[in-house]
């Protein structure tokens, strides 16, 4: 007789383009169907919510676009109904909203496990929504986080005990390195109209939060464009800033040296043609831009923020800066351009260490003996 499926919904405000909703989909496409059933539940539409084609993943749309409605009362109801009549074991909830309806209707519904995620160290806490979550928390039985250092500021800013919290760290897809389909580094830059004899310096990041700080890396990009000649950036994303951001290169006389790629879904191939990767951000829980940058062998510039230090050993995988520093982030890179040998160096040990511990499987395995842990033990 086959075991019984574990049953897990996942509920999320959105799935927009970003690290968590990109982590999320591959956990639903590759969680094993043999032993499990998730379920995804938004509480908006989104291009990319319309377009999940996942294998053995039932989705569910709330359309809620506000809490404070009769709409999202009945919606709650609804949802409460189909987690009864689903008989989900597990519920996994992220991002504010979806962690207030999501915990609260799981535990209407008796749901047996409730999972709460922090992705980020919280830049956007205020006291209302700390109260919201502090409340919420006393219906939460475990909190999943994808770092120490996201472990430690819920301990500290929502007062959760650490016994409650436990870290399971981001992977990566390690087969689209291996399998990229060639273009060769000069087809690329000529694609980008890039030098071919030019550096290139790259930065992946999200364009609707400001606290990415893709300015800072402009500032940065700026001061090095005053020493190194044969230079080029190459910025990789897309948002609400992009304007914002265009005319500040233009300020800073640098438009001439920096390529807006816009959102592209090539990233590994597009690294290639990367030879350091920089990620300006003042706050981080786990970048996944940078495990992009370690997955594809580049050397690595960073802010000291969040998780990236449990990535980037500095001085060994790459170079933490102070954030909102443009000097020192500039100084980090140039040390780099100017020790091609160190460079290299960096990004062989990246590679080796995405290699060994942060591999897509290896997530995976740990989330599926954490679900079935957790429901086995009663914790």
């Amino acid at each position: 007789m086959n075991k019984k499926l574990i049953k897990i919904c996942f509920v999320i405000d959105t799935l927009e383009i970003g690290g968590t909703e990109k982590q999320l989909i591959e956990v639903i496409n590759n969680l094993d169907p043999a032993k499990f059933k998730t379920y995804l539940v938004c509480l908006k539409s989104s291009q990319m919510f319309e377009s999940l084609d996942a294998n053995n993943c039932n989705k569910l749309l709330l359309n809620i676009k506000s809490l404070k409605t009769i709409n999202a009362l009945k919606k709650i109801l609804l949802f409460r109904s189909f987690l009864v009549k689903e008989k989900i074991d597990i519920v996994q909830t992220f991002f504010l909203d979806a962690n207030i309806l999501g915990v609260i209707t799981a535990r209407l519904a008796g749901v047996k496990k409730i999972i709460s995620c922090r992705r980020d160290m919280g830049f956007w806490y205020d006291k209302k929504k700390l109260n919201y979550l502090r409340f919420i928390n006393k219906f939460v039985d475990r909190f999943l986080v994808n770092s120490e250092a996201i472990k430690k500021n819920l301990s500290n800013i929502e007062s959760v005990s650490k016994d409650k919290i436990d870290v399971i760290y981001n992977g990566i897809d390690l087969k689209l390195f291996d399998n990229i389909k060639k273009k060769t580094k000069a087809e690329i830059k000529k694609e980008l109209n890039i030098p071919y004899h030019h550096i290139v310096i790259g930065c992946i990041a999200n364009f609707n939060r400001e606290v990415k700080r893709v300015d800072v890396f402009i500032k940065a990009s700026a001061i090095i464009s005053q020493v190194a000649k044969n230079v080029s950036f190459l910025i990789v994303g897309d948002g609400c800033l992009k304007n914002e951001l265009i005319k500040l290169s233009i300020n800073l006389n640098i438009a001439d040296k920096i390529i807006f790629t816009g959102q592209r879904n090539d990233i590994p191939a597009l690294l290639q043609t990367i030879d350091i990767g920089v990620l300006t951000s003042d706050s981080e829980g786990f970048s996944n831009s940078i495990i992009e940058y370690m997955a594809a062998g580049i050397s690595t510039v960073a802010t000291d923020v969040g998780g990236n230090r449990e990535l980037i050993e500095n001085n060994i995988d790459g170079f933490l800066a102070p954030p909102d520093n443009p000097q020192l982030i500039a100084d980090a890179i140039l040390k780099l351009i100017n020790d091609e040998k160190l460079s290299v160096m960096m990004g062989k040990s990246s590679k080796q260490k995405i290699h060994q511990k942060f591999s897509l499987e290896k997530m995976i395995t740990k989330l599926e003996n954490y679900y079935s842990g957790i429901l086995i033990k009663n914790i």
